[in-house]
């Protein structure tokens, strides 16, 4: 998967709604992944080659099939959906995916299928290593 100029085989998902090139990303307890948006953009605390799909605070109940999941069609495209509810009482489910067809470098498709009204605000976007790259 390529994103501006950063490219790898391996991704990082977050349940903050970050997708990040590479697999040697530290994501733990009072780091990026926990400091949840939104923020504007150029993000200088930003991992190279990150879509920001959904970047909330977002948590994972265990309930209504909660969860993040992907599929990867004929090796060259790849989904990641969230099925996940903000820290809200009572919580809002939130459902999104990111679509990424390695025939169409650049295009990169994000689609929200809920809350339909209400609900928070969060970052969305892309950036790449260089931090003029949003």
């Amino acid at each position: 998967m390529s994103l501006y100029t950063q490219s790898d085989t391996e991704i990082t998902v977050t349940t903050n709604g970050l997708l990040t090139i590479g697999s040697n990303i530290s994501v733990s307890e009072g780091s990026f992944d926990n400091a949840y948006g939104p923020q504007q953009f150029p993000i200088l605390a930003a991992f190279p080659g990150t879509a920001y799909v959904f970047w909330q605070y977002m948590q994972c109940s265990g309930t209504d099939n909660q969860g993040i999941y992907y599929q990867i069609d004929n090796g060259d495209s790849l989904s990641v959906e969230w099925l996940l509810e903000d820290g809200s009482t009572p919580p809002i489910v939130y459902q999104y995916l990111i679509n990424y067809n390695a025939s169409t470098p650049g295009l990169i498709n994000f689609y929200y299928f809920s809350p339909v009204s209400g609900g928070g605000a969060a970052t969305i976007g892309v950036q790449g290593m260089d931090i003029n790259d949003s």
